[in-house]
Parts: structure tokens; C-alpha cells; sequence
């Protein structure tokens, strides 16, 4: 097999397997024993065919396979996300920006893992993305927005939750065992560790390298928050902030020491109706 790039290997890294016996219309008519169902995630045509332009070919391995195509827009917007996208891939079903193998109408849409199941067939899904990661998790979970984790996780058995935990990273784990401890209507349940933190005697240039280095990983970059030696909460600044301060400026002259929390038992309800009083992207737990 030819060598794939970086960028389309990544694309290509989500497959989902499902053992079971599976004949093609028009194709060999003995049974097969395995159908693995490969997701390119965010990946379109013009990926496709940039990807044989780069490497001078008129056909990739992959396409000499049975392929189909999805149209994966959401049923709420005119823009789509890999929560929505998936369950149509998943289901069949479109469904609303965010949603996890839900309807519009916030209920279960059976994916395909459950129809295979419900056959009396064996299913195993891998991944290079996080356990809770939008696409995976709509092949095997029912949530209302791709941020539940705790919801996503509490669908999967016992089982594989700990065979999972015991194959990721220390990072990983911890931050599982973190969400996993608190109550599922609690902000600590749907907190993300995916922010930017600033140090107070950080100037706005050292800041900004920061920023450039981790904001990859990272689900906000819009509001840094800043935390002292024991990394407790003293202050956040904007982006705003940063660009308009000169370079030399301490992030401790710019930041606002002023902030409005929540605590990880707080419900999350009231976390977000106070996210939504003053407009805020986020709030600091």
C-alpha cells in the first residue's frame, strides 16, 4: 500500500468494525465475514482529490472499495459539526448541532452498532480520538450535546470504561476519573481541563507564545485564565486584553482580578443561566 500523508492518514484513522456476514449487491456472492466501516472524519472530496493530486495518483487504495456517500448537514443550521455529522453517518437520521445519536426531538436514535448488536453480531469500535470524542460516541452513545462527557461515558459498559482507563495515557485517565466523580446535574460534570492558563509575572509576549504553543488542544482561547504557583484561580484576561496591552505588560497589570466562578457542586443549570446573564463564552469552575 502506497504511502498515505500525514493529513489523510489522520482523516482515516476512525474505523469502526462490525463482524458479521455481509454480501454487496453485484459483487462476489460468498458471504463475508467482516464489514469495517471507515470514517473520514472531517474529510470531504476536495481532501480526496487534493490528496491524488499531491501524490501524482489517479486512484487512492481506499477507493477501489464499496463506498457511499452521506449528505451530513444538520437539521437546525446551516453549518454542521462532527456531533450531528456522525449520527446522520451513524443513523441515518440528521439531527441538531451538538446532538449525539439523538433526533431534533432529543430522542435515541438506534446507531448502526445497535442494529448489529440486535442481530446478534459482534461490534468493536477504534479510534485514535478521545473516548469521548463526537464521532465515536455517536456509534455508541445518546447524548445532548458532544461536551457530556459523563453522559457519553455512563452508556459504554463497565467493561470497556476500565479497559479504556487502563489504555490511556496518565492524562487521560485523570481527567476521565476527574469528570467521571462528580454529580451528573453538577458544573463539575461538564467542566473541560481544555482551557489556556497565564501566569501573573507572564509578559503579553510570553502569553502569546503560550498561546501558540497549546491553543491547538485547547477548546477556548478567547478568555485565559490566570493561576498562580499552586494553580489557584486569581484573575483571567481576554483576548481582547492581550492585543490591545503592549508586549512588555505583566499579565498581573492587565488581568481582571474581579471573576465570577461557579463551584465543580453547583448545578449546571444555574451555572448556565449565569453564563448567559452576562454573556460570557465560559466560566471558570
Amino acid at each position: 500500500m502506497k504511502k498515505l500523508t500525514k493529513a489523510l492518514y489522520c482523516c482515516l484513522a476512525l474505523c469502526f468494525v462490525l463482524t458479521f456476514a455481509f454480501t454487496l449487491a453485484g459483487c462476489n456472492t460468498s458471504p463475508v465475514k467482516n464489514l469495517i466501516y471507515i470514517i473520514g472524519d472531517g474529510m470531504g472530496f476536495n481532501h480526496i482529490e487534493n490528496t491524488k493530486l499531491y501524490m501524482e495518483v489517479d486512484q487512492l487504495n481506499f477507493e477501489q472499495f464499496y463506498a457511499g456517500e452521506v449528505t451530513t448537514h444538520c437539521a437546525d443550521s446551516d453549518v454542521t459539526d462532527s456531533a450531528a455529522s456522525a449520527t446522520a453517518l451513524a443513523t441515518g437520521k440528521k439531527t441538531n448541532l451538538d446532538y449525539v445519536g439523538l433526533d431534533p426531538d432529543g430522542k435515541k436514535l438506534k446507531n448502526i452498532m445497535e442494529i448489529s448488536k440486535s442481530y446478534g453480531k459482534r461490534t468493536a469500535i477504534v479510534t485514535t480520538d478521545v473516548i469521548g470524542g463526537a464521532t465515536p460516541a455517536s456509534f455508541s452513545a445518546h447524548a445532548e450535546s458532544r461536551d457530556d462527557t459523563v453522559d457519553i461515558i455512563e452508556e459504554m459498559p463497565a467493561s470497556v470504561v476500565k479497559r479504556v482507563l487502563a489504555q490511556s495515557d496518565s492524562e487521560t485517565r485523570a481527567y476521565i476519573n476527574e469528570i467521571l466523580k462528580y454529580p451528573k446535574d453538577s458544573a463539575g460534570s461538564i467542566m473541560t481541563i481544555e482551557f489556556v492558563s497565564l501566569h501573573p509575572t507572564m509578559t503579553v509576549d510570553d502569553a502569546f507564545e503560550r498561546i501558540r504553543k497549546t491553543a491547538i488542544d485547547k477548546e477556548t482561547i478567547y478568555t485565559c485564565y490566570v493561576v498562580d504557583e499552586t494553580n489557584k484561580l486569581v484573575g483571567l484576561v481576554t483576548a481582547k486584553d492581550l492585543m490591545l496591552a503592549k508586549k512588555s505588560k505583566k499579565i498581573a497589570e492587565i488581568m481582571n482580578d474581579n471573576v465570577i466562578y461557579a463551584h465543580t457542586e453547583d448545578d449546571k443549570e444555574e451555572v448556565a443561566r449565569t453564563i448567559s446573564d452576562y454573556g460570557f463564552l465560559a466560566l471558570p469552575v
